[in-house]
């Protein structure tokens, strides 16, 4: 049974890419087989047992806000909004003080790679780690970057995207942290998880490899793809 019962997801991108498919709201917000993508990430998260949910929002909030009551959900769900775009970390951070619990998951709120967090918190456990990534292996990682990982799993490197059409293990955007290695974020409040804090505590980092595809919902052609493969 699941221990951790809170998680943070990012919901506050700008969404740029999607604008020509959705331009009236956020990402996480666009019309999902007749659902917002946001309900079918709090449906994912409360059959794995979380029950309490922080949403970081930024970009059209207000759309969140207004819509939220649409989504049927036994989560308990609070909103957090920051009034300047803060990137990844920076969502994290201005979240962190609504989360009650020692450890959290953070998800990115425009992507789904199927996982059981059970599993993913008791490899988190058992490796004592501080921050658990899931990982996937895709065919194609230019779009996303690739992650290096030693014999014991631990991140030892990430490689920038690459204009090389080429397999590779990439971050999936669901991350269990321990609260204690927040401490660790840049004084900054407006940084980027994947840049400026992840590089930095690698030795702290382990990763959760597994099988599944990772859909995202960043561009038209994604979108439509997690559509029809989701749906």
């Amino acid at each position: 049974m699941l221990k951790t019962k809170e998680a943070i997801i990012l919901v506050g991108g700008l969404g740029t890419r999607l604008s020509a498919v959705v331009n009236d709201r956020p990402k996480p917000m666009a019309d999902f087989n007749g659902r917002p993508f946001l309900s079918f990430l709090l449906d994912y998260l409360q059959k794995s047992g979380v029950e309490r949910v922080i949403l970081s929002a930024g970009y059209k909030a207000d759309y969140i806000k207004c819509h939220l009551g649409l989504i049927e959900t036994n989560i308990m769900l609070t909103i957090v909004e920051e009034n300047e775009p803060l990137g990844t970390g920076g969502a994290v951070k201005n979240a962190l003080a609504q989360v009650q619990s020692e450890s959290f998951f953070v998800l990115n709120g425009d992507s789904f790679c199927q996982c059981d967090l059970d599993l993913m918190e008791h490899h988190h456990q058992m490796s004592n780690a501080q921050i658990t990534m899931l990982l996937t292996q895709v065919e194609d990682a230019s779009a996303f970057g690739t992650v290096s990982l030693n014999g014991q799993g631990q991140l030892t490197a990430f490689e920038e995207k690459s204009p090389v059409k080429r397999q590779g293990l990439v971050n999936s955007g669901v991350y269990l942290f321990e609260k204690p290695i927040t401490a660790s974020f840049p004084r900054d409040n407006q940084f980027s998880l994947e840049h400026d804090f992840f590089p930095k505590v690698l030795s702290k980092t382990v990763g959760f490899t597994v099988n599944s595809p990772l859909y995202d919902i960043g561009t038209p052609a994604s979108y439509r793809n997690a559509c029809l493969k989701l749906g």
